[in-house]
């Protein structure tokens, strides 16, 4: 379900996204003509051929409302972003403070410590002992 989830997110971030750079090309008012960009519409420039779209590009009722919601939920994550994060930051400052108190509470069963090591004599030779050269 996590997937499905992730899937449905990353489809509306798009599609939010794609709207909002294709919005001025969409306006009912002429597309760039509408934003007063005609600063950019020299007869020598590469943005020409959209400067000669009279009509702007004309999108169904159904994909500007749901382009336009995308748009919303895109900008409302956004604004709701620094708010996530303040409280995360409040929630890692409590998490922390959480395992210390039950460790003075001694709470907590600790394991018993390792036996001691075993002392070993050092070696006074190497190799094959006993054996024949």
């Amino acid at each position: 379900m996590n997937r499905v989830h992730d899937y449905i997110g990353f489809a509306v971030r798009f599609l939010g996204l794609g709207y909002m750079a294709l919005w001025p090309l969409t306006a009912a008012d002429g597309g760039f003509a509408a934003f007063d960009l005609s600063f950019l519409c020299v007869r020598a420039s590469a943005l020409d051929a959209l400067c000669q779209l009279s009509p702007a590009l004309h999108l169904s009722p159904g994909l500007h409302l749901i382009g336009a919601s995308s748009a919303a939920c895109v900008l409302g994550a956004l604004a709701v972003r620094p708010l996530r994060r303040w409280r995360r930051k409040g929630a890692s400052a409590a998490s922390i403070a959480g395992p210390d108190i039950v460790a003075r509470l001694k709470l907590v069963r600790r394991p018993p410590p390792p036996p001691p090591r075993r002392y070993v004599p050092r070696r006074s030779q190497f190799g094959l002992r006993g054996a024949p050269h």
